[in-house]
């Protein structure tokens, strides 16, 4: 079963993350980049990771970075308020870097089709519960 770590300081999204993925994806929940660079160690096997950009201290950008480093070919998809377009010069010129390391951007909000068709094109699925849950 393909294992999806996902990074929400917020409980209430992270919950929803987890309901809608569960069904087919081992599904582990962090609260923090910290917490999330633990699980990936004690787990060894990530095939996806689910951040909110603006984590505090690690970024959601760098976390997927460092994640990568471990990972190669890790896919990462960023959760954010804004679109890049509304970054700072900064922010989307490392998000540019990034997006060449298979990290992509799904602004909030979505709808759970939405992130149920992106989780599939990243990393598919191994059997179609996930494509018949509500």
């Amino acid at each position: 079963m393909k294992t999806i770590l996902v990074v929400q300081q917020e409980p209430l999204l992270s919950g929803l993350f987890s309901r809608l993925l569960e069904r087919g994806y081992n599904v582990v929940e962090t609260a923090s980049a910290e917490e999330a660079l633990d699980a990936a160690r004690r787990r060894g096997k990530i095939d996806l990771l689910i951040t909110d950009l603006a984590l505090p201290v690690i970024s959601g950008i760098e976390l997927g970075s460092l994640l990568k480093a471990w990972i190669p070919g890790l896919p990462v998809i960023l959760t954010a308020d804004l679109l890049p377009e509304n970054w700072n010069d900064e922010e989307r010129a490392e998000l540019a870097q990034r997006q060449a390391q298979s990290m992509t951007v799904l602004k909030m909000p979505f709808s759970p089709d939405d992130l149920k068709a992106r989780v599939l094109s990243l990393i598919g699925h191994p059997d179609s519960a996930l494509t018949t849950a509500a």
